[in-house]
């Protein structure tokens, strides 16, 4: 299976959206 460019960049988005989500579902009060 042929991984395009644009899968990694579906990749590269989810990955940095869980890091961005994650402190603020640990730390709902800090904005």
């Amino acid at each position: 299976m042929k991984v395009t460019a644009i899968q990694v960049q579906q990749k590269k988005k989810e990955r940095y959206n869980i890091l961005l989500t994650k402190p603020i579902a640990l730390a709902p009060t800090k904005k």
